[in-house]
């Protein structure tokens, strides 16, 4: 019976780092405060909880656009779409993956390149997810 205690440890954690959190917005620092808003989302989403992890996922990507870190917000941008792909939220997605191929874009040299091809990666797969999504009569009500 060790998940009950999996789950107390990940409560922990969660609460250790939501305090770490408020900490950093606290002392304004942004992309910090990011960096844990990012923590929180993975480990919801390891504990299956990504509408509760998207949140985060978001808080982090304005967070790191606020503090103008281009690249930890392609990240963030990256993170909301896979979210959003899992939540079946697949014109979202799209969203989050064009956000995510802007800020690529923004980056210099080498990065700017391999971020934004890993966009358009992104992109492809959410608008076929979505064509799949669609095609199966998913979003007729």
């Amino acid at each position: 019976e060790t998940r009950p205690l999996i789950m107390a440890h990940a409560s922990t954690d969660l609460q250790v780092l939501k305090s770490q959190f408020r900490t950093a917005l606290e002392k304004r620092h942004y992309s910090p405060a990011g960096n844990i808003a990012h923590e929180i989302g993975i480990l919801l989403e390891d504990h299956g909880k990504p509408d509760r992890a998207l949140r985060w996922h978001e808080e982090d990507a304005r967070l790191q656009q606020r503090a103008g870190n281009v690249m930890d917000e392609v990240e963030a941008h990256h993170r909301i779409g896979l979210t959003r792909l899992r939540l079946d939220r697949h014109e979202e997605a799209v969203a989050a993956f064009e956000h995510q191929h802007r800020c690529a874009l923004m980056l210099r040299g080498t990065q700017r390149q391999l971020k934004a091809q890993e966009a358009l990666v992104n992109l492809g797969r959410a608008h076929s997810e979505l064509g799949t999504f669609l095609k199966e009569g998913g979003g007729v009500g």
